[in-house]
């Protein structure tokens, strides 16, 4: 009995992890009650003074009822202390540990003083059991929902952590005011298509220039918000013509488009659809856009720069042809 005390001691320091004043205290105790156990039992051979035997009959003695009351002493200590530690520990993931240790104590405390009453019955034993196997029950479904509350909680977190990080994404990538891809994302794909490129793992693509004429006169006569809105009708008419490409704002009124399949197949018929809206634009105030496009061709350009740069030239040949117009 006075072993299993000691083991429940040590159970207690290792398993509550409240600190090290808490788990000598509660070792020391459990110590003593063993010590005092040893030096009794030694004595009770020379006098009776833990218990004695009549014929079959079993009789305690003092050092018996002290026995129990040191152990009742240390349980209701610990119990209590466990409890308190229990309901005022609300944050704490382990809490319910200490509410097995209180719970535990509280028991074996009523164990011990019904077998202080009825010393011929087991009580002792059977309130050990019962006294895990409530506790065991209780508490790892309790720790369970903690634990299982506490993974929630981080799931949550976790879904919204992902949501602010798509957001700050968006951000970087999309710009902000036409809803176009972003130059951080153009300098990715730049990247990415120089990879393609090295490895010889690409065969095909064409990349579109576009820049807005007369953006400088507009903002210093109309304002720099009608500038947004000529710089985001501009982007609008892009898209209608390249429907499937992603358009990149490459500066404050330049545009890049890389184009790829279906927009690829049929490049020439849209490079001529956008220049004839931008021919028709010219005359009524809607917004003006120089075009180039260069293909990509893989016996003569080793870099995506390449291809930019000459689609870049065809856009400023372009720029030129519609200043003319504009002066004419």
């Amino acid at each position: 009995m006075t072993i299993s005390v000691m083991l429940w001691t040590i159970f207690v320091a290792s398993y509550a992890n409240k600190g090290k004043k808490m788990s000598i205290t509660v070792m020391i105790g459990g110590a003593i009650i063993f010590l005092y156990l040893i030096v009794m039992t030694i004595i009770n051979f020379f006098k009776p003074v833990l218990f004695d035997v009549d014929g079959i009959e079993y009789i305690p003695y003092w050092g018996r009822h002290l026995l129990f009351i040191l152990q009742i002493i240390l349980f209701a200590i610990v119990s209590s202390v466990s409890l308190f530690f229990f309901y005022y520990d609300k944050e704490n993931l382990n809490r319910y540990r200490f509410l097995a240790i209180g719970l535990f104590g509280i028991f074996m405390a009523l164990s011990i003083i019904v077998q202080f009453m009825f010393p011929h019955l087991p009580i002792y034993t059977f309130g050990s059991i019962i006294s895990i196997c409530l506790i065991h029950i209780y508490v790892v479904g309790s720790e369970k929902e903690a634990v299982v509350r506490k993974l929630k909680a981080s799931l949550k977190r976790e879904k919204v952590m992902d949501l602010e990080l798509g957001h700050a994404k968006e951000l970087v990538y999309v710009d902000p005011l036409t809803g176009a891809k972003s130059k951080h994302a153009f300098v990715e794909i730049e990247s990415k298509m120089d990879s393609l490129i090295d490895k010889n793992n690409i065969e095909e693509f064409s990349i579109v220039v576009f820049d807005i004429n007369g953006l400088k006169v507009i903002n210093d006569t109309k304002g720099h918000e009608y500038g947004d809105y000529y710089i985001k009708e501009s982007y609008n008419m892009i898209k209608e013509v390249y429907k499937n490409t992603e358009v990149y704002r490459f500066g404050g009124d330049e545009f890049v488009a890389i184009l790829d399949g279906d927009d690829f197949n049929n490049r020439d018929e849209l490079l001529n659809k956008f220049n004839e809206i931008i021919d028709n634009n010219i005359d009524n105030e809607k917004p003006v856009v120089s075009v180039g496009m260069a293909d990509f061709n893989s016996l003569e350009d080793h870099a995506f720069n390449a291809v930019f740069a000459k689609a870049d030239e065809k856009m400023y040949i372009r720029k030129k042809y519609l200043k003319s117009i504009v002066i004419s």
